[in-house]
């Protein structure tokens, strides 16, 4: 299965790539004007390098997730269907925790990309003003205007992975917390006679 996201991943984002070429190839010239290379390239390049890791592995992931729950409420359904109440506490729990981390995230790497973008842009115009910098004794300046960009673009994407790794681990620790109420009520089930050992 991981062959297969991964080779669906490399088609897509091989289309996109021609998809994008062909559309900037019809684009009217104002819009190299507004728009900087660099925000140009950043798209070409990272966005869509974002876009192939997310296919080949975090739909693998999402798919692994959902049998693990259907295979698990089945289970239970089946064994003990009093514990099903159990993922009425823990499913909601993550569905609220992943919308609430979206929402909060997705700003931050919108800034992360414009940050980049602007950065890459910078670099690509002071590379081809090169001779320009040198005659006019520059050098300190641009040096200076690039560490500003670069440290705005660091902090834009030391802040954007911070707070997107937040929910991998937090969705583990509901996970966990889900697994020890079930341990628990299990064995409370089975004190109380509601389950067989076995079960």
């Amino acid at each position: 299965l991981s062959q297969v996201m991964i080779r669906l991943s490399r088609r897509v984002v091989r289309q996109m790539r021609r998809d994008i070429f062909a559309r900037l190839v019809q684009l009217p010239v104002g819009f190299f004007d507004r728009y900087q290379t660099g925000d140009i390239l950043s798209v070409i390049t990272y966005d869509v390098d974002t876009v192939n890791q997310s296919l080949s592995a975090d739909l693998l992931q999402i798919l692994q997730t959902l049998v693990t729950v259907v295979v698990s409420l089945v289970m239970m359904l089946t064994i003990a269907p009093k514990l099903v109440l159990i993922f009425c506490v823990t499913i909601p729990a993550t569905v609220f925790f992943t919308q609430y981390i979206t929402r909060r995230v997705r700003p931050l790497f919108r800034r992360r990309s414009a940050m980049l973008g602007e950065l890459n842009g910078f670099v690509e115009e002071m590379m081809s003003g090169q001779k320009t910098t040198r005659a006019y004794g520059r050098e300190g300046a641009v040096l200076e205007h690039f560490d500003e960009k670069n440290r705005q673009a660091v902090e834009a994407y030391t802040e954007a992975e911070a707070n997107g790794t937040i929910v991998g681990p937090a969705i583990n620790c509901i996970n966990n917390l889900s697994l020890a109420m079930v341990c628990i009520f299990g064995s409370l089930l089975y004190l109380s006679g509601g389950i067989r050992l076995g079960d």
